[in-house]
This record gives structure tokens, sequence and C-alpha cells, in this order.
């Protein structure tokens, strides 16, 4: 199967997820939505189908979305570490993590995601360059001899004998 039309199964996943949870209505805690919503971030997030930005950032009706999984994570107990997880992949795309740091009460209500949100969003300019940054490594010189020459071992010369003080054997006589 080609990578593209991976990437299109996952959009299009993610696409009836949401429309599913916009038809839903503001006080559904159904969960079939959220399960094939999770499958689509999961997939985004692994970064194999295209980038979790392109996925998951284009996506419409956010503030419905995290307004269902909000009333989940506080109705359906069972559901919590998966809605904590689901919420804190979105929050790593900047378009989700606006929307979700002008809302306190889902920060508040999702300990998990405050850590998330609490990281500076990624910059998009280029890093600084300085002249310090650069280092001139010295190539390795050009061998003058042949190889063979230069595999044959090399003797290194004897130590040199250390001068040693003349034993002395006791008193000497006068």
């Amino acid at each position: 199967m080609k990578a593209g039309a991976t990437a299109m199964e996952t959009q299009r996943l993610l696409d009836e997820s949401v429309q599913e949870i916009v038809r839903l209505g503001k006080d559904s805690v159904e969960t079939g939505p959220f399960n094939k919503l999770r499958t689509g971030i999961s997939r985004a997030s692994c970064g194999k189908d295209g980038t979790p930005d392109d996925l998951l950032g284009s996506l419409q009706s956010k503030d419905d979305v995290l307004q269902y999984l909000l009333r989940l994570y506080e109705k359906k107990r069972m559901y919590k570490k998966q809605i904590a997880a689901a919420l804190c992949t979105l929050a790593e795309v900047e378009s989700w993590a606006e929307i979700m740091r002008r809302d306190a009460s889902l920060a508040a209500a999702v300990p998990e995601l405050q850590e998330v949100l609490e990281k500076p969003p990624p910059t998009t300019e280029p890093p600084a360059w300085s002249e310090a940054a650069w280092v001139l490594v010295p190539s390795a010189p050009e061998p003058t001899a042949p190889a063979a020459s230069m595999a044959a071992p090399v003797s290194a010369p004897a130590p040199a004998p250390m001068a040693s003080a003349a034993p002395t054997a006791g008193p000497t006589a006068p």
C-alpha cells in the first residue's frame, strides 16, 4: 500500500470521527467517535502517514472536539488515560495547543495536559549561525610512501640506560 493512500485513509478517518462528534450534540458521551478519533490520532502521531501537523492541524471543529473529549474525560472513568493521551498528542500540534491554552478549564481538568501546554511553542525561524559555530578540521596528510612500506613494523630505539649511583656497602674505612 502506498504511503499517500495511507495518509488519505488516516485523514478520512480523522475527518469522519470529527463529523460524528459534531453530530452527537453538546451532551453526548457516546464513545464510538472517540475510538475512531483515537485511532486516527495514533496513526497521525507516529508520522508514518504524514506529519501530525498536516494530519491533525487541518481538522475542523476543534472546539467541539475538545469539549466532547472533556465531557468524556469527566464522565467515562474507564477512558480517562486514553483521553488524556489523545489530548496530549493533539497539544503537540500548535493549532490545537493554541485553542487549549485559551480554555483554562481544559488544562485544569486534565492534569497531564498542563505539562504539555506549558512547553513553549516551536519556533519556525532557522537557528542563528555565528562564526564561532564553524570549526575548521585539518584533513589527514597525504601518504608519500607506498602502502607496502607503511605497513612494515617500525622498530623503536632502545631506551637509554639510566645513570645509577654507585651502591654504598656501608661505612668506608679512612
